[in-house]
């Protein structure tokens, strides 16, 4: 029964942070107007937004954002398989491309972790930026994570950039 409980509520979470997708992209768009000057100096960097993972109740922070192996992918994130047809986990093929994770501390307040803009500078550094929102206390606890996928063309050396956003 715990179980079950626990996989709703994960399901919920996964829904409410889906449809906050077209928000970020808004977002995105006032982010990047607001910037001029420093695209210049950055290039975009295409990234998918990887589904139906959860972060492994072994884990406590990610040392590294980039992952570049399936093992250590693994060792950090589970798979969180549920009935539809957008149920299954998105596919990574780690032959061709890396991972960004980023994660918060375990909280029982509904967490959403939305990419802003993820690029890279000059010296080959990649900066991804992001949102986090915070809604409704719950009744139970989740550990928030954002996992983005890009091409191993390129990766570098990540720089997380947490973007406040005024009230």
């Amino acid at each position: 029964m715990k179980y079950f409980k626990f996989l709703t509520l994960f399901i919920f979470a996964l829904t409410l942070f889906s449809c906050k997708e077209q928000k970020s992209q808004d977002t995105n768009t006032s982010f990047a107007s607001s910037t001029m000057n420093v695209d210049n100096e950055l290039k975009n960097i295409d990234f998918k937004i990887a589904k139906n993972y959860f972060v492994n109740n072994t884990i406590d922070s990610i040392s590294n954002p980039l992952i570049e192996t399936q093992s250590t992918f693994d060792s950090i994130f589970g798979m969180a398989t549920v009935m539809g047809e957008d149920g299954k986990p998105t596919a990574i093929d780690f032959s061709k491309q890396v991972v960004i994770a980023v994660m918060v501390p375990e909280t029982e307040f509904i967490t959403s972790i939305i990419p802003s803009r993820i690029s890279k500078n000059k010296e080959d550094k990649i900066i991804f930026s992001y949102i986090i929102e915070q809604g409704q206390k719950t009744t139970y606890t989740m550990v928030p994570s954002c996992i983005l996928i890009i091409s191993k063309d390129d990766k570098g050396e990540v720089i997380l950039n947490e973007v406040v956003m005024e009230k």
